[in-house]
């Protein structure tokens, strides 16, 4: 008798991740045995490319840098052709942002990107620090990296920060005792150009802990400040008369 080969069965659903960044490498996926299939032909979407697996019903895939969202499907094949092919399986493929470019005048800086910005201090998250801006409270390297769904910048250019506060003591003095102490202390203000101040407290990750605005200062105030529960450390503490503004290192020992 004649024996016809029959054309391999129909292929069934792709399975893999659905949501990628541009630029991975490596990316599963996988179909179930197609019956009577010799040789597995994948379709993929611009900028995506077969690494391992090419022929099989496993693969892993490149996604170019320009790589584009697209569909995968998977067709099974031999010697008498091709099967039908499976459902289109979607892919979004995200754009990794540019690394932003960050500017300062004095401490406040500026990240290029519109979105998305966590800044760092010194290799560290600043806690909080997601906007456009960044005011920075102690003198150091700030950089800022770029998060947009779930795809990361490379890291943007390093901004190092010096806080002195030298400059603007003509004005005001600030005086702050006991030094060390355990969160309980005075500051003693004295100024030559009334107005209102605020004062704000920082810990080392920049996060306020402690914050009095609109202090009416005329010529001498003092200030007592209990800061409760708090870590043994180095703070910051920054008096501002939206003008100028004078920084103070406080240490805080239990």
């Amino acid at each position: 008798g004649l024996f016809v080969n029959p054309l391999p069965n129909p292929a069934g659903p792709v399975t893999g991740t659905a949501s990628l960044c541009a630029g991975s490498n490596g990316v599963a996926y996988s179909c179930n045995e197609i019956m009577n299939a010799t040789n597995y032909l994948w379709n993929l979407p611009a900028g995506a490319t077969i690494a391992s697996g090419a022929g099989t019903r496993d693969i892993t895939v490149n996604f170019a840098a320009n790589a584009v969202s697209g569909n995968i499907s998977v067709t099974g094949n031999n010697s008498c052709g091709n099967g039908q092919v499976s459902p289109l399986f979607s892919v979004t493929v995200n754009p990794v942002p540019p690394a932003p470019v960050v500017t300062a005048v004095g401490a406040l800086l500026t990240s290029s990107a519109p979105s998305g910005n966590q800044w760092y201090f010194e290799g560290n998250a600043i806690p909080g620090a997601t906007g456009k801006n960044y005011t920075a409270t102690l003198s150091g390297n700030y950089w800022c990296i770029v998060t947009l769904n779930g795809c990361s910048s490379a890291i943007s250019n390093k901004i190092n920060v010096t806080i002195t506060g030298q400059a603007e003591l003509q004005h005001f003095t600030v005086n702050l005792f006991p030094v060390p102490n355990d969160g309980k202390f005075t500051l003693d203000i004295g100024t030559t150009v009334a107005g209102d101040f605020s004062v704000r407290i920082f810990n080392l990750l920049g996060e306020t802990i402690y914050e009095n605005r609109k202090l009416e200062i005329s010529s001498r105030y003092t200030l007592q400040v209990d800061l409760g529960i708090v870590p043994a450390g180095m703070y910051t503490v920054e008096l501002n008369n939206g003008k100028t503004k004078v920084i103070r290192k406080l240490m805080i020992t239990k």
